[in-house]
Formats: C-alpha cells, sequence, structure tokens
C-alpha cells in the first residue's frame, strides 16, 4: 500500500479542512502526464468506490483504484514546506525513472515491480 509521514498528512488534512463536506478521504492515484510519463495525483475529500483498496494512517482513509496499485505499492510520500523544492514528494520503490522535480516517473517492467 502506499504511507504517509507525519507532515504529508497533515498537509492533506490542511486542503481537507477547506472543502464542504470533504470528511477525511484521500485518493492516491496516477495519470498519464509529466516528464517522465506517469504522475501523481493526490485528491483531498474524493469519493470511495467499491473496488478501492483502503488504508487509515494519521487520522485519514487513504484509497488507490486496484489498477494503480502495482505501480505505487509501497510508495512514500511526504511534504516538505520550503519556498525552494517544497510540496509532496514521493519515494516509489516501483519506479524505473523519475523526473528533476519528482512529481512524475516512468513504472519498472512488471517482473521488477516491488513485491512487498
Amino acid at each position: 500500500m502506499v504511507s504517509l509521514t507525519e507532515n504529508a498528512a497533515s498537509e492533506i488534512k490542511r486542503q481537507l479542512a477547506g472543502g464542504a463536506d470533504a470528511g477525511d478521504r484521500v485518493r492516491i492515484g496516477l495519470e498519464a502526464g509529466g516528464c517522465s510519463g506517469t504522475k501523481y495525483v493526490i485528491t483531498p475529500g474524493a469519493a470511495a468506490r467499491s473496488d478501492d483498496v483502503t488504508d487509515r494512517q494519521f487520522g485519514l482513509t487513504i484509497l488507490v483504484d486496484p489498477a494503480n496499485l502495482a505501480a505505487i505499492k509501497g510508495l512514500k510520500i511526504d511534504f516538505v514546506d520550503a519556498l525552494m523544492g517544497g510540496g509532496f514528494q514521493f519515494d516509489n520503490p516501483n519506479a524505473a525513472r523519475t523526473c528533476g522535480c519528482g512529481a512524475s516517473f516512468t513504472a519498472a517492467e512488471p517482473d521488477q515491480v516491488n513485491n512487498a
């Protein structure tokens, strides 16, 4: 599954606090784009779907689409509050290559994906 640091969870909660009836859910997912082909998407307040893989951390319910799970299994998300290089930071053991800013990646071949 995906893991959040306490800093990442605090930032997501701050974002949730600004939304109307956002609850405690956050979707961690992927979409095409970025420098390396696939970028991370964090969606505070996302609706749960019946087939989501879920986890509970720091008072948040993390939702992951099963179609994305192999590419982000073991992903660690941190948040750094800094003028330069700040924001969400991703450490993905399944990334064969990441872009310079770390917001997108190319997944390893299926036989190289983390099975942890």
